[in-house]
């Protein structure tokens, strides 16, 4: 947007309303069942609970209809000047009063509809809470239309981000005085948790469902994104235009959206809906190789559900510094600019899981809404999940089972959540649901019922559970219900052990064979802390004399020490294992020979079953492991299936001897692989071979991934640093993150200095690189102060004045934090003269009080 403009809104609302277009305002209750008390449910404190306030859904004594927001910015001060008409009703109270959610507002005036008249309303207003006296009592049969004139002023709100959601601003001007050359202006909002009342009055509560008209007033070459349908987009003088959209199916006020900026459009179908992708010019010839599995996304998981994607479009856009990976706005979903890309580095970073995730909350967030925070992983599980399903549709059980691996691996290293229930009505800040128990574990927990249930009942259960809930929201009980239905169980003690409860179990599992009795006894200990209690657990106990010959026995572990026997001959003791399917979420110890653990890796019945086997000999020094790596290692790195290949380069991992004995076998992998993240770890495997590698690794250099270019760079530059630098001089042009990013930390630790003028193109240059190119000049810097030191700082203070970024001026402030110090001891060891002790000392000062000034800011 190079425009920039003031606006009176009275002038706006007189252009809009002039269009006559149909409103639609029709009233809908948001339901809210009622739960019966059940008896079996014994929800356990955790820790912190007695410290924490109780976090409920809040009482509704309002229910907002219908939205309709004339918008104009006033870009140089950043400011959104609009007026707010609302319909709204009384739940189920009569009431005199309204209260609003709306923060930092300026407001102009407040009035009600009477006729063809307005009416000015008495009110009070905190910064916060918008209280208006009505003029008569409001009952849940009546109707009243509210018009509120009034300027956001979101940039002037007191940043209180989170670790999930960085910043609570509700609506951000990016670049708005064009002064990073690095990045385009643009618009855009953030509503999650409850930041949308940053930039319109509204009743900001995950409860709440309205539909909504927004009229966008802005400059004509701009483009813009909101949820719904555009109905039109009207030219207006001085190169302005009104961008009118129209959101006619209800859903929360934290899922309203809207993006305004340079985009381009590029738009596909899917069932005769618009499916579209808005991206800065740039990249609009890559949107169909980045977004391009939309459509098959959108096929999945309307077949998965049984529900037909439920909204009118879906679109997608990437915006700059945005303050969290992606959101699901319903129909206009907002990404990180870590999606945007080109077809070449597609390659390395495809961004299916993160679209994936967005699009399955469209059901799960969007279409059925948890009631309250605390009841987030009704969302955020399912959205997990639904990267599982997608991979599995695509692209395979195996590697979706992979790639799930990770959520079960962050949970469980996630120890300070163990004592903390994924269902939460205790807590200080809805940001903190945001984690490790709403997004990974309760994907598992997912993934295990879906494993218990089997594939019909489960989907049959989800199905019930979005359209029992459609349009409307849901709790724990709502989904527990629905799979109950489903499967005509009570599935009370599942929920309350793993989503109501907290932990996961702990087991200790060991083997013995009674010869005496022919007879396999398997002797299971659940070890996980008292206040967890005890699990039930339905699984499998496995055992067999091959792969072909495996008898699997559904088992319940479901007391604190129990023992299974099976009359089994002594020979269908090669394979014994829990948990078949490899889905438990638990921390498992088993006790069985290294012969048993191979078998395993080689026969197992999942992707989760084998890796517990690989995970024993991976860095394992017992000589009894060590003799059977080479069989291993032959096995898989010939597997067909790269999910399995991949261990055999991981157990060759400083295996020296056994790299040299398949050094072109390796080669040809680095250099041949289909999988450009395979190529890169197989070359990691051949920096063991030292010199030898060179040959490879130059090669590499050439390889058509930019990951691998770097990461060749990187391993060669620990081998032979001359030559290193001398590749990293040529790939200067590259334009590539990954490959600016490797060459930026060879300069800042090579001997030479005379890299500014490299350094001064590169900083701010790579969206997804920018802090690590960042931190290697500060290296470089700290290591040739003396030589660079005051025009470096120079192009120091350049850079972070140009940006807005307050990620990026910490950054620099830590740097000159370090520089300090670095100056302070180069004068101590006299290896400065005063004048020029005295002159850096001054210019790291100027800079850091400007630094500090932008944080502060």
């Amino acid at each position: 947007m190079k425009n920039t403009f003031t606006l009176s809104i009275a002038a706006f609302i007189l252009l809009t309303t002039a269009c006559n277009l149909n409103k639609r305002f029709d009233s809908h209750a948001v339901q809210i069942d009622s739960h019966e008390e059940l008896n079996t449910v014994v929800v356990k404190p955790h820790a912190n609970e007695a410290m924490e306030p109780y976090q409920g859904m809040p009482t509704q004594y309002t229910d907002l209809i219908h939205t309709r927001l004339d918008i104009a910015f006033n870009e140089p001060e950043n400011l959104v000047n609009a007026r707010a008409n609302l319909l709204l009703k009384a739940y189920a109270r009569s009431i005199n009063q309204i209260e609003l959610d709306a923060k930092g507002f300026d407001i102009h005036r407040v009035s009600e509809r009477f006729g063809k008249d307005t009416i000015d309303l008495k009110y009070s207003y905190d910064a916060l809470k918008l209280k208006i006296e009505l003029k008569k009592t409001l009952t849940a049969k009546d109707t009243v239309l509210i018009y509120i004139d009034y300027t956001a002023k979101p940039s002037q709100l007191k940043s209180n981000g989170g670790k999930a959601i960085r910043d609570n601003k509700g609506l951000y001007f990016i670049n708005s005085k064009g002064t990073d050359p690095h990045k385009p202006r643009q618009i855009w909002t953030q509503g999650e948790t409850e930041n949308s009342s940053c930039w319109f009055p509204t009743i900001d509560r995950p409860s709440e469902k309205h539909t909504h008209d927004f009229y966008l007033y802005i400059p004509q070459q701009s483009t813009s994104l909101s949820n719904g349908l555009l109905v039109e987009s009207i030219s207006l003088p001085g190169k302005m235009k009104i961008d009118h959209w129209r959101q006619t199916l209800p859903h929360a006020p934290y899922l309203a959206m809207l993006a305004i900026g340079n985009f381009m459009v590029t738009k596909e179908s899917w069932n005769g809906m618009e499916v579209s992708y808005y991206l800065e010019p740039e990249f609009h010839p890559h949107a169909k190789v980045i977004f391009g599995e939309t459509p098959n996304m959108l096929t999945c998981f309307s077949q998965r559900t049984g529900v037909s994607y439920p909204w009118e479009k879906f679109s997608q856009v990437v915006a700059r510094d945005f303050v969290s990976g992606a959101m699901e706005n319903t129909s206009a979903v907002v990404h990180h600019e870590g999606v945007q890309h080109s077809a070449r580095e597609h390659r390395d970073h495809p961004q299916e899981d993160i679209i994936a995730h967005e699009l399955f909350h469209h059901w799960f967030g969007d279409y059925v809404t948890a009631r309250s925070w605390g009841q987030i992983p009704l969302n955020e599980s399912f959205a997990n999940y639904g990267e599982y399903i997608w991979n599995e549709y695509r692209h395979g059980k195996d590697e979706a089972d992979c790639y799930f691996e990770r959520g079960r691996t962050a949970y469980l290293n996630s120890k300070s959540k163990h004592h903390t229930p994924a269902i939460r009505t205790h807590f200080i800040d809805p940001d903190e649901m945001f984690d490790v128990l709403s997004y990974q574990k309760g994907g598992r927990v997912l993934h295990q019922l879906r494993n218990y249930l089997g594939d019909t009942l489960f989907f049959k259960g989800i199905q019930l559970y979005l359209t029992q809930n459609a349009f409307g929201i849901a709790d724990i009980h709502d989904l527990r219900k629905a799979f109950e239905k489903a499967s005509g169980e009570d599935l009370n003690w599942y929920f309350n052990q793993w989503m109501i409860g907290f932990g996961h179990p702990d087991l200790l599992v060991d083997y013995q064979y009674n010869t005496s009795k022919n007879e396999l006894q398997v002797k299971v200990k659940q070890r996980q802390d008292a206040s967890i209690g005890v699990f039930k657990i339905p699984t499998t106990i496995a055992y067999g004399r091959d792969s072909l010959h495996k008898t699997i026995v559904p088992v319940v572990f479901d007391s604190a020490e129990q023992t299974f026997s099976f009359p089994v001959a002594a020979s269908e003791m090669a394979y014994v294992s829990i948990d078949e399917a490899g889905v438990l979420l638990a921390e498992i110890e088993e006790h069985k020979s290294p012969a048993q653990w191979a078998n395993q890796m080689k026969w197992a019945g999942s992707y989760g079953n084998f890796l517990r086997a690989y995970n024993q000999f991976k860095d394992s020094k017992d000589s009894l492991f060590l003799a059977y790596l080479p069989e291993l290692i032959d096995k898989y790195l010939v597997n067909p299936n790269w999910v399995y290949q991949q261990y055999g380069l991981a157990l060759l991992d400083k295996q020296i001897s056994l790299i040299q004995q398949r050094s072109q076998q390796i080669a040809s992998l680095a250099l041949n692989h289909p999988k450009s993240k395979f190529r890169c770890e197989a070359l990691q495997v051949m920096s063991y071979l030292k010199d030898a590698a060179i040959p490879t690794l130059q090669a590499a250099l050439k390889d058509s991934s930019y990951l691998v270019n770097a990461r060749a760079l990187v391993i060669l530059n620990g081998i032979q640093p001359e030559l290193a630098l001398n590749a990293a001089q040529s790939m200067e042009q590259v334009y590539s993150g990954d490959v600016q990013e490797a060459v930026s930390s060879i300069y800042a630790n090579a001997v030479s200095a005379q890299r500014l003028r490299y350094f001064a193109l590169v900083l701010g240059k790579f969206r997804n690189k920018r802090f690590s190119v960042l931190n290697n000049y500060g290296k470089y810097l700290s290591k040739h102060l003396l030589e660079d030191g005051f025009d470096g700082l120079q192009i120091l203070k350049n850079y972070g004045m140009q940006s807005s970024d307050k990620d990026i001026h910490y950054r620099v402030d830590k740097i000159l934090q370090q520089l300090s110090k670095q100056l302070e001891e180069l004068n101590k060891q006299g290896k400065i003269t005063e004048n020029g002790y005295n002159t850096l000392k001054a210019s790291i000062k100027n800079i850091q009080d400007w630094a500090k000034s932008g944080l502060e800011g």
